[in-house]
C-alpha cells in the first residue's frame, strides 16, 4: 500500500459529527502519536485514514486471490 502523506496542521478543525468506534489500544496510541505529529484531531485523522483505506478495499470471492 502506498504511503499516506498528511500535511501538518496548526489549527485543529471543528467537527460537528460524533461517532464512536472501538479500536485496539495499540491503534489508539498510534493514532494519538500521529495526531500530535500532524496537529489534526484524532477524530479528523481517523476519518481521513479510514476514507483512504476504504478506497483500497477489494472484495474477492476466491480465497486464493488474497495473495
Amino acid at each position: 500500500m502506498d504511503k499516506i502523506k498528511i500535511f501538518r496542521q496548526y489549527k485543529k478543525p471543528v467537527r460537528s459529527e460524533r461517532v464512536v468506534i472501538w479500536v485496539s489500544k495499540d491503534v489508539k496510541d498510534a493514532l494519538a502519536t500521529a495526531s500530535d505529529e500532524t496537529g489534526l484531531s484524532q477524530q479528523c485523522l481517523a476519518d481521513l485514514l479510514l476514507r483512504k483505506a476504504m478506497e483500497a478495499i477489494e472484495v474477492v470471492e476466491d480465497e486464493s486471490l488474497l495473495q
